[in-house]
């Protein structure tokens, strides 16, 4: 009886564990969504369950493989209940601010390579294999091939859409009233709690100079932004290569943005020991006017008013200000003595039925910067050259001059430097 009883238990036993064994899994997952903005700083990756149990999930990896190598992710914790009907959502810090959902899991930013590559889930349980990803800010890829509007799901069930945030400051700023003082402007590109913020105006010879805020940071609970200015000298606009080791930024001073709506504000600023305070407004040149805000879905059609760059060239740049059919750029560079020079494009026309515009290049002197009053009639520009810049999609596009008979053509895309991105439409 006894040898019975103890057969009988070590058969139960042995029925456990093995039902243990098998509750104890982790692989019954299919990878579905993959998602990336254009800095790698949103992205997020979607599993789909196939079966319950599945929720062990503790010690095993997501890989993420690209031409960079792989970078392994390993889960920390088990999900938190049974997986029949569930979705496991991994994403970056910023997902949940963006979309309104709060991942699974953290990944580090840039865990996805953005031009192509394998997600690989528990060891090989689940691949998914993906081309070059849409980096619009809106859409994702899913499995079969499908280009459509990113919907994070997580684990809890919620459903994720891209979240309109606060309006932010990101535009071409001048002197209030508008245009009494035109001919010398601000830019200012606004991510996550932090400005950049160029200055396009002139030296106490009348020369074209450019001043940079390269980060204005939020004073807390404030719609103010302080920073170091900075004066930059640089390879002359057509070296090939451009080297960005040989751009000296040298500070000159301070500045405080003080922002009282998306309209308004003011700019406080001691450059070279000059201690000034001006009124601003945004300048609007053409309608529709794009209403920026921190993050959110894009407009149905593109606007491209931001800062742009080629990042093998850091040193240089062009801010864009998109208004209807008409883009304003503004290109920071430098001239053949290394000095600092910009030049705009103050109408660049679209040409019909496509993402391409073309204008006229302008260099210009006037007052210098402190003048009181700075008088626009002493403005002078002089045409130097034309330009064309074609978009191929939100985030990226080409830039093709000729400047001073010198005709080159680069490749640029949008600079992010902080989360979440302003988003115009």
């Amino acid at each position: 009886m006894r040898l019975t009883t103890t057969l009988r238990s070590l058969a139960t036993a042995a029925a456990l564990f093995a039902c243990a064994q098998a509750h104890a899994a982790f692989h019954l997952f299919t990878v579905n969504e993959v998602y990336s903005n254009s800095s790698g700083t949103l992205q997020f990756v979607e599993m789909t369950a196939l079966a319950g149990g599945q929720q062990f999930t503790a010690g095993h990896t997501l890989v993420a493989i690209d031409v960079s190598g792989p970078k392994t992710f390993t889960l920390g914790l088990n999900l938190p209940g049974d997986t029949s009907q569930r979705r496991v959502l991994f994403g970056t810090s910023g997902i949940a601010a963006a979309f309104g959902v709060t991942p699974d899991y953290i990944i580090p930013n840039n865990f996805l390579g953005q031009n192509g590559g394998t997600v690989n889930w528990g060891e090989g349980s689940s691949t998914l294999d993906y081309p070059a990803l849409p980096t619009d800010g809106t859409n994702s890829y899913s499995r079969g091939g499908t280009i459509a509007a990113a919907t994070p799901q997580n684990f809890a069930g919620v459903i994720g859409h891209l979240v309109d945030g606060p309006a932010t400051y990101q535009a071409l700023w001048w002197a209030s009233p508008a245009a009494s003082e035109s001919g010398w402007g601000v830019n200012v590109t606004h991510q996550g709690d932090i400005i950049f913020a160029t200055w396009f105006t002139y030296d106490a010879d009348g020369n074209p100079m450019w001043i940079i805020l390269s980060r204005g940071d939020r004073t807390p609970g404030t719609q103010s932004f302080t920073g170091d200015l900075f004066r930059t000298t640089g390879p002359v606009f057509s070296s090939v290569p451009f080297t960005p080791s040989n751009v000296v930024a040298t500070k000159v001073g301070t500045a405080t943005f003080t922002f009282t709506s998306p309209t308004a504000g003011t700019f406080a600023y001691t450059l070279n020991g000059i201690s000034q305070t001006k009124s601003i407004v945004r300048q609007e040149f053409s309608t529709p006017v794009p209403n920026c805000t921190a993050g959110g879905a894009a407009g149905t059609t593109p606007n491209y008013q931001a800062l742009w760059w080629l990042e093998a060239e850091s040193g240089w740049g062009m801010n864009i200000i998109h208004q209807g059919d008409i883009i304003f750029a503004t290109w920071f560079t430098y001239d053949a003595t290394g000095k600092g020079m910009w030049v705009i494009l103050s109408r660049g026309d679209r040409t019909p039925g496509t993402q391409t515009f073309t204008g006229d290049l302008f260099r210009t002197r006037g007052n210098p910067f402190n003048s009181v009053p700075f008088v626009p009639s002493t403005v002078v520009p002089t045409k130097v050259g034309t330009a064309t810049i074609a978009f191929s999609d939100a985030e990226h596009g080409s830039f093709n001059y000729t400047l001073d008979g010198v005709t080159q053509t680069k490749p640029i895309t949008k600079q992010g430097f902080a989360t979440p991105l302003s988003v115009c439409k």
